[in-house]
Order: C-alpha cells, then structure tokens, then sequence
C-alpha cells in the first residue's frame, strides 16, 4: 500500500520485520483478511494476572473499511471473563489503511479476575463493523466456515497461586 496522504498528514504503515510466529495458523475472514497466528504470554496464569496476547494479521487486499478486532477470554461454559475490543495496534492502524500482502503484529492484553478458578479457558478473536456489529464469516483453513465467525485460540491454563 505504500503511504497515505490525510490532508497535509503522511501516514506510512508500520515496517514490521519477518516474525517468528509461535502459533501458526490458517484462517481467513472474509475476503479482505487472514489470521496467519499468535503469541501468548503466558500461557500459565494466576487469578488476577494479565494475558499478552499478540495476532498476527495478514491483509489479503488493499483496505477500504475499518474493522474492529474483537478478543474474549471464556471460561468452558462459554462465559466472558475479558475483553478487549479495539480497532488495529489500539486504532494507530485502522484495517483501511492496509496494504494487500502486509503482515500486521497486533497486541492485546486481557486480565483475570482474582476470583478466577483453576482451569482451562479459551480466547476466541474475529473482526467486525463497529457501526453495525456485523462480524466478518471466518473460514479454516480447508474453506469451512466456523460457527459464530471467531477463531478460537488457547487454551490458557489457570493455576492456584503458590501458597495457598
């Protein structure tokens, strides 16, 4: 995509590097986007600490809408524990601003609760329209689409704190 000229503003994307990707994945939404994997830190938690979670987005044409990314953090039951719903690296760079072919490292951070019991939890991330709610169909890698168009991620293992 190259840069952006805002008014007198020159917006250039981000020169990212070739990643090392922990987590490679497949998945596409819909025809502009594939989730191509993810890092997450740690992938052991306690009750009350922090997620890092980094996805790693490829633009699979130039962008025209801005989309937002949603990431939810559930326990088995398919309860929300977390949230974060945001536009690209925390709206510095909207989807429209893509260029086909770039490779997006975008970060998200989601807390436990203290109250948080031991166990296996699962993050699930996707894409929508803001203005209608209106997710983008996820697809796997083999062209299915997934129910309820989110991709899931995990698990994420939470643990008794030491002592206790």
């Amino acid at each position: 995509m190259g840069q952006v000229i805002v008014g007198r503003v020159k917006i250039v994307p981000p020169q990212w590097p070739q990643y090392e990707i922990e987590h490679p994945l497949d998945f596409q939404l819909g025809e502009r986007f594939a989730l191509r994997g993810y890092h997450l830190t740690p992938s052991e938690v306690r009750p009350g600490e922090e997620l890092h979670l980094t996805l790693y987005w490829q633009a699979l044409e130039d962008g025209d809408r801005d989309y937002t990314v949603f990431v939810h953090l559930l326990d088995q039951e398919g309860r929300m524990l977390d949230q974060a719903d945001a536009q690209p690296l925390g709206g510095g760079y909207p989807t429209s601003f893509w260029g086909r072919g770039e490779l997006i490292q975008d970060g998200y951070i989601l807390s436990l609760p203290p109250q948080t019991p031991p166990g296996a939890y699962k993050i699930e991330v996707g894409m929508y329209l803001l203005a209608t709610g209106e997710r983008l169909p996820v697809k796997d890698a083999e062209g299915v689409r997934v129910p309820g168009d989110r991709i899931p991620l995990g698990p994420v293992q939470v643990v008794i704190p030491e002592g206790k």
